[in-house]
């Protein structure tokens, strides 16, 4: 595999894990399973079914406020730029390329799901500078630490569209 593909691939796979270790275990297994704790993995969310999206400013992922969760996700974007970038970069040596090809169409695979959070298990939403602030109910930040080519995604949004996304927020929390 070229440097690039490899590159790419670990990066993915520090974005995929940061995903799962959100998501008990029990529920990172069994995709779809109704939630028994404040996270689980779900199918991508069209932005369009959101009442709120919050893109990155790169458009590569994306936080969507839904009815009764929050989801980060990649956005069709996102998505589509992973998986070009490991085709691109798929080296000449046949083994090789059928070695990234795999790798890809897996990634493929695993990035297109999201992760969701229980707004019940939320106490607010904010922003510091760029970034977006989700606290869980014992004062934790929610999504923190999840990377995308090597950029923080909660570091990664305009500051007044994280604003009107952190206000749309709160007002769910007090619905």
């Amino acid at each position: 595999m070229s440097y690039h593909a490899s590159r790419l691939a670990t990066r993915s796979l520090v974005f995929a894990s940061s995903l799962l270790l959100l998501a008990p275990p029990s529920i990172a297994q069994r995709p779809g399973t109704p939630p028994s704790d404040t996270s689980w993995i779900v199918p991508r969310v069209p932005l369009a079914l959101a009442r709120k999206s919050l893109p990155t400013r790169d458009a590569q992922a994306a936080v969507l406020l839904m009815d009764t969760t929050l989801v980060l996700q990649f956005t069709d974007r996102g998505l589509s730029r992973m998986k070009a970038s490991v085709r691109d970069s798929a080296p000449v040596d046949v083994g090789q390329r059928l070695l990234a090809r795999m790798v890809g169409s897996a990634l493929g695979e695993l990035f297109d799901h999201g992760i969701a959070y229980n707004l019940r298990a939320l106490r607010s939403a904010r922003v510091e500078g760029n970034r977006l602030v989700l606290e869980d109910l014992a004062g934790k930040r929610v999504f923190d630490h999840v990377e995308i080519n090597g950029r923080d995604v909660m570091d990664d949004f305009s500051p007044a569209d994280a604003s009107r996304f952190a206000a749309a927020v709160n007002r769910a929390l007090h619905r």
